[in-house]
């Protein structure tokens, strides 16, 4: 048991060297990078319409050599009625100079987990009919030959867009594909101009989601 701080001291220094071999960026050139705040825009599509918001995150990144990195960008998205809570665990690959700095292109895709809230006018689900207050009070149901209230269409069926149905909650999701370029002028700093797609399923209905954003980027 005495050997294992000496063999975890061991890997951590043969560690270092090799990170800076790697290409691995930052001021330490352990590759771990703190890009946040990301600022930008969100836009949304489904069956009613579109609808434009912001779109607020962080994505930490680290460094699995050269090209490949795991990335785990957090978004909030809000847009009226409309809004996204998300992770996406997922990697990238980026086309870099010899010294890594300059304009760097890459392209990602990652795995998004998270909640969708939805208002039904995007979604293009019918109104939910509101009944009058009063409007059924003095009516005997009985001597008209019925057992309650008249029906509402939208309270059952209808596709799973019903009244009781809440657009939103823990979604199904597809991949997300990220593309974007960076601006290196140091090996700890960059700033990072991101774009992003994905799709989610609220209820029967699909949303796409359309971002771009700028983000700073410290590397260590």
């Amino acid at each position: 048991m005495r050997t294992a701080p000496l063999a975890l001291a061991l890997l951590a220094a043969a560690a270092a060297p090799s990170a800076r071999a790697e290409g691995r960026e930052g001021a330490l050139g352990a590759g771990v990078h703190l890009a946040g705040p990301m600022l930008g825009a969100a836009e949304f599509a489904a069956a009613g319409g579109t609808a434009a918001g912001v779109s607020l995150g962080l994505a930490p990144r680290w460094d699995a050599g050269r090209s490949l990195a795991i990335r785990m960008p957090l978004h909030l998205d809000i847009a009226g009625h409309f809004g996204v809570l998300e992770l996406a665990p997922g990697v990238t690959w980026r086309w870099r100079g010899e010294d890594g700095r300059g304009w760097v292109p890459y392209l990602g895709v990652g795995v998004p987990l998270g909640v969708v809230v939805a208002g039904r006018d995007l979604l293009g689900w019918p109104a939910v009919p509101t009944a009058i207050p009063g409007l059924f009070a003095d009516l005997d149901w009985d001597d008209h030959h019925t057992s309650g209230p008249p029906h509402d269409p939208y309270a059952d069926g209808d596709g799973g867009r019903g009244a009781d149905d809440d657009p939103g909650g823990f979604t199904k999701w597809g991949a997300e594909l990220w593309a974007g370029f960076e601006w290196r002028p140091a090996k700890w700093f960059a700033l990072s101009f991101d774009f992003s797609w994905t799709v989610a399923g609220v209820g029967p209905d699909t949303v796409q989601v359309f971002r771009q954003g700028l983000s700073v980027d410290f590397a260590l």
